[in-house]
C-alpha cells in the first residue's frame, strides 16, 4: 500500500481549498447555469412568446386587409404592395376570397399555398362578407429555437474555455501575492526572519505585504535583543552563582580553621 506523507497530504489539502480553486470553480459554474437557463428558457417560453407577437401581427394585418376589402382597392399596386411586405416581415400568408369568389393572396404558388396552409393561424370574415385566412409557420420557429439553442451551446463552450483562461490568469495574479504571504507567516511562525515580501503592488495585499516585512523586521529586532537580555541574564545569575560558591567555600575555610 503506497503512504502518502503528511506534507504531501497537506499540499494536496491547500491545493482543493486555494482561493484560485474557488474562484474557477464559482465562476465557471455560474457562467454554465446561466447557459443551461438561458437555453430552459429560449426552448421553454420562445414559442409563447413568439406566438403572442404574432397574435398582435395577425390583428394588424386583419386591420390591413378590412381597410383595402372596404375601400375595394384590391387593384391598387401601392396598397397591394405594403400588405405583400407587411406580410412577408413579419412571415404571415394570407388568403382573402371575395363574394364573387375573386382571391387575394401573398403566395401565388397552389401547392406552396396548400402546404403552409398547416401552422398557426386564423380566419374569419371580414366587414364586407368576405373570408379571409391568415398563416404563420410554427415549424420555422421551433427551428430557430433549435439554432439557437446549438449556438448558445457552442458560445456557451467556447465562452467556459475563455473564462477559464481569464480567470486563471487574473486569479493567479491575486492568489500568488496571498500564497507568498501564507509562506512568510509560516516562516515567521518557524521564527525564520529572513524571508521578505517581494511581489510588491500598491493595493491592499502589497499594503498588507510591508506590513509583514516591516512586522518581521520589529520581532527580528525585539527578539534579538530579548536574546542579548536573556543572555546577560544568564551571565548575570552565573557570576552570581559562582560568587555564592566562593562565598561558600570562603566561609568553609574559615571554620575549618
Amino acid at each position: 500500500m503506497k503512504i502518502i506523507s503528511k506534507d504531501k497530504k497537506q499540499k494536496i489539502k491547500s491545493v482543493h481549498h486555494s482561493i484560485k480553486t474557488q474562484m474557477i470553480t464559482s465562476f465557471v459554474g455560474l457562467l454554465i447555469c446561466l447557459v443551461v437557463t438561458l437555453m430552459f428558457i429560449n426552448g421553454k417560453f420562445l414559442e409563447p412568446y413568439y406566438i403572442s407577437k404574432k397574435e398582435s401581427r395577425f390583428i394588424e394585418l386583419y386591420e390591413k386587409l378590412n381597410d383595402v376589402s372596404n375601400e375595394d382597392k384590391w387593384d391598387s399596386t401601392k396598397k397591394n404592395n405594403s400588405l405583400i411586405h407587411f406580410a412577408e416581415k413579419n412571415n404571415i400568408s394570407y388568403l382573402v376570397i371575395e363574394k364573387d369568389n375573386d382571391v387575394h393572396t401573398n403566395v401565388h404558388d397552389k401547392n406552396m399555398l396548400r402546404n403552409q396552409m398547416m401552422g398557426y393561424f386564423m380566419w374569419g370574415s371580414l366587414d364586407d362578407g368576405s373570408q379571409f385566412l391568415l398563416r404563420s409557420p410554427v415549424e420555422s420557429m421551433r427551428e430557430s429555437a433549435s439554432i439557437s439553442n446549438r449556438f448558445l451551446l457552442y458560445i456557451g463552450s467556447v465562452l467556459i474555455v475563455v473564462s477559464i483562461l481569464l480567470i486563471w490568469y487574473f486569479s493567479k495574479r491575486i492568489t500568488d501575492p496571498i500564497r507568498e504571504l501564507a509562506t512568510l507567516s509560516q516562516k515567521m511562525a518557524d521564527l525564520d526572519f529572513d524571508a521578505k515580501y517581494t511581489s510588491g503592488g500598491s493595493n491592499e495585499i502589497g499594503v498588507l505585504g510591508e506590513n509583514f516585512n516591516r512586522m518581521s523586521e520589529k520581532l527580528e529586532s525585539t527578539i534579538s535583543e530579548l536574546k542579548k537580555a536573556n543572555n546577560s541574564l544568564q551571565k548575570d545569575i552565573e557570576q552570581k552563582d559562582k560568587l555564592e560558591k566562593m562565598r561558600n567555600e570562603f566561609l568553609g575555610n574559615v571554620s575549618h580553621e
